[in-house]
């Protein structure tokens, strides 16, 4: 798995600018990475948005399929219209898929983010414990399944009467 890590609100507070990359995208070391992220302490500002299109950015140099996860416990606080956003990454030709996990959010502000993942083709997933954000990552985590092929059916015919009574058999 090649995984990773953008993250913001984590250093300065009331800083919309406040987004890093904490683990350059690349093979997945499952200890250093749970490492980088127990260590992360939220501070304030969710400018989840410039979080979105910066990781596109970031991601947009391989000029391969790119996806990202976002997992958020707070609607936009930064002015940006998250949304709006997404449709310019989708009108870019980037090809960008972005999975939402609402984490521990209400209804009103869970709406607020559901686009991203609406217009990028992506899943949107509630959360409101540990138990129900680990499943929702594995959701989206996980590949999708091969549809099965099928196989031309041949032709068929159905033949009956013109008329039949209401309730026969």
């Amino acid at each position: 798995t090649e995984l990773g890590l953008v993250t913001y609100g984590h250093r300065r507070k009331g800083d919309c600018e406040d987004i890093e990359l904490l683990v350059e995208p690349g093979k997945l070391d499952r200890e250093a990475f749970k490492k980088t992220v127990n260590a992360i302490q939220p501070k304030g500002m969710t400018p989840l948005t410039d979080a979105v299109e910066f990781a596109a950015e970031k991601l947009r140099s391989t000029e391969n399929k790119a996806t990202v996860i976002l997992v958020t416990d707070g609607e936009e606080t930064c002015d940006r219209d998250p949304c709006e956003a997404a449709r310019l990454l989708e009108a870019s030709g980037v090809d960008f898929t972005a999975h939402v996990v609402a984490f521990d959010l209400d209804d009103k502000a869970a709406k607020s983010v559901e686009c991203l993942a609406a217009t990028t083709g992506g899943l949107f997933l509630k959360a409101d414990n540990a138990t129900t954000l680990a499943d929702a990552l594995q959701m989206v985590i996980e590949p999708e399944p091969e549809q099965p092929k099928m196989e031309d059916p041949g032709e068929a015919s159905v033949t009956g009467p013109k008329t039949v009574v209401a309730g026969s058999r």
